[in-house]
């Protein structure tokens, strides 16, 4: 269930609560989530996820201002994956960024949400400017009978895991190592638009999409990917770039779907980065494009084979 804080007249039932922005619900995250929706199920009380329809660094000055790494309708499946059973969202905008910590965590966290006992991460920051960590956070609940259990940072390769993380290997194209972080294959999930049909001239037909505003964008190159079509996975190869070879300039997603040749404008495809397969290469002419996409489309039917 999909709840919105505004909407939220009277208390709801007690719950476990999860706080936290959870761009790319990595395994970090999942360990918040997971740990709320244990403490849930022992107590018979609702798993709850409080979380923000924006990033916190797109309204608080203080925050830096990053690319999202995934939509909410990712993010949603992903937390649901996790155990929890509802997502209420506080809305940033319309002052909710002003909120100090204070009234943040009486009229939010313990009166719409009723939260009997709150999960967080090491590096949670919450109220105005994000002036408040998790001590404060703590304080601010046992004063008025709750508990909070701040989870420690996840680590991989000696590393902690973070978004911050998870974007720069994605920026630089390691989707491998970025899906070890996230758990899960990296993913978009763009409307299908109109392109300039040029695949298809050359006996590739792809899907096109460009990169939402704020959206982060993988490393420029070609990829093994997978594409859910009515439902089912398919493997497919995806480029990432500006199509230097016929003269484009806007950075797009172009995905070749094999064996789908249909018409999915206006759908939503959900498109799984499994591999780099190479950077981005300027051709010389469309024959040279249609070879090396035979060679890519080759390699990449080998890396899925053995996924």
């Amino acid at each position: 269930m999909i709840i919105r804080c505004a909407d939220i007249k009277a208390p709801l039932t007690p719950c476990a609560l999860a706080l936290g922005t959870f761009d790319g619900v990595h395994i970090g995250h999942a360990r918040v989530i997971s740990e709320a929706a244990s403490s849930a199920k022992k107590s018979g009380v609702a798993a709850r996820v409080l979380t923000f329809p924006d990033l916190p660094g797109d309204f608080i000055e203080t925050r830096a201002r990053v690319p999202r790494i995934m939509s909410n309708a990712l993010r949603e499946r992903a937390i649901f994956a996790c155990g929890a059973e509802e997502i209420c969202y506080f809305d940033l905008k319309n002052g909710g960024f002003e909120y100090t910590a204070e009234r943040f965590v009486e009229e939010v966290v313990l009166g719409k949400l009723n939260a009997k006992e709150v999960f967080c991460g090491f590096n949670f920051r919450f109220g105005r400017g994000g002036a408040a960590g998790a001590d404060k956070l703590r304080a601010l609940l046992e004063a008025r009978g709750a508990k909070l259990t701040v989870i420690p940072p996840v680590e991989l390769d000696g590393e902690p895991v973070s978004s911050s993380r998870i974007r720069r290997l994605i920026g630089d194209g390691d989707v491998e190592n970025a899906a070890r972080a996230l758990g899960r294959p990296y993913s978009t999930d763009f409307p299908v638009e109109h392109g300039r049909r040029i695949g298809r001239s050359i006996g590739f037909p792809t899907i096109n999409n460009s990169f939402p505003q704020g959206r982060l964008i993988p490393g420029f190159g070609v990829y093994a990917t997978r594409a859910l079509v009515d439902g089912v996975w398919r493997g497919a190869v995806t480029n990432v770039g500006t199509k230097p070879t016929v003269g484009g300039q806007e950075v797009t997603e172009e995905t070749h779907i094999f064996g789908v040749d249909e018409d999915l404008y206006g759908r939503i495809v959900e498109v799984e980065y499994v591999a780099r397969i190479r950077g981005e290469i300027y051709f010389e002419s469309l024959d040279e494009l249609r070879e090396q996409i035979t060679r890519d489309t080759a390699k990449a039917k080998e890396i899925l084979s053995q996924r």
